[in-house]
Formats: structure tokens, C-alpha cells, sequence
């Protein structure tokens, strides 16, 4: 079985498509690509060392709009143990965040790059491909806060 979920490798257009069955990346040729303790694929297992690469990720805010924006992947970004740094993903919250913001996204009190660094955690440390996230609207000082409201995420 194959999921859904795709890696866009090398800065280029060309994608890897994760085998969930036998957890590892797939390119369009057959070639494959293991993973380890999480989704990232691999071109040295002995050494932790990352695909170089990307993951898109989409959000859907309370009223359905959609915006995207991608986390990169590097090597040494996420400790497991005292000695043991494995590859995840890094983010530069400020152009990612704004990436949301020209979507036209409704703005969360928190502001887009909460929602951004929310999403990177998730997926380094709970090994999360989708979640909600739950944020008040912005507002300004003379309005009253509102409820909280349901962002929604998934990797592409």
C-alpha cells in the first residue's frame, strides 16, 4: 500500500512517494530509500544521513481556506538519547509563516509562525503527519478575544 505522502528531493520537481507497507521512499524509476524512526528517507543508514529535500505540508483554517509551505529536511536536528542526533525537519518560521499569511489565511492570534514552528515540532518529535491545532482569531485591543478556532494540517 502507498500513501499519499510525497518528498520533493534535490530542489527539483522530482518526488518521492512513501510505501507505508514496507516503510521506506519510492522514486518514479523503482528505486527506494529507507527510513528510520520516522518519515525521512535516508542515503546512508549507518550514518543518519538525510535525502536531501522537502516535505509540503497544507493548512486549512476555521473558514477552509488553504495554504501550503514546506519543511526542509536536515541532517542533525533531532537528539534521541544523549549522543544519538538523527535527521528531522528545520524551518525558517518567518518565511514559511508568511507564506501562509499571502494565502490569505485567517490570522490567528499567535500570529502564522506559531502555527509553522507547531507544525515542525509535531512532526519531529510525535512523528505527526496531521493534527489540528486550536488558536484564537487575532484581534486587535479594542475587540474581545474569541473562542478558540480549529487550524487544520496534513503532509502532502
Amino acid at each position: 500500500m502507498t500513501s499519499r505522502m510525497h518528498y520533493y528531493y534535490e530542489n527539483s520537481s522530482r518526488i518521492l512517494t512513501f510505501d507505508s507497507e514496507n516503510s521506506q521512499w519510492k522514486d518514479t524509476k523503482g528505486k527506494t530509500y529507507p527510513i528510520y524512526d520516522g518519515h525521512i528517507p535516508l542515503i546512508n543508514e549507518s550514518q543518519f544521513e538525510s535525502l536531501p529535500g522537502f516535505f509540503m505540508v497544507e493548512v486549512i483554517d476555521p473558514l477552509g481556506k488553504r495554504g501550503y509551505f514546506k519543511l526542509t529536511v536536515e541532517n542533525e536536528i533531532i537528539c534521541r538519547g544523549d549522543t544519538k542526533w538523527e535527521p528531522g525537519v528545520n524551518i525558517d518560521v518567518d518565511i514559511e509563516g508568511a507564506k501562509l499569511k499571502a494565502n490569505g489565511l485567517l490570522r490567528p492570534s499567535m500570529d502564522f509562525n506559531f502555527i509553522t514552528d507547531c507544525i515542525s515540532y509535531g512532526f519531529n518529535e510525535a512523528n505527526a503527519l496531521k493534527d489540528e491545532i486550536e488558536l484564537s482569531p487575532w484581534f486587535d485591543e479594542d475587540e474581545e478575544e474569541q473562542d478558540e478556532l480549529v487550524y487544520k494540517w496534513r503532509i502532502q
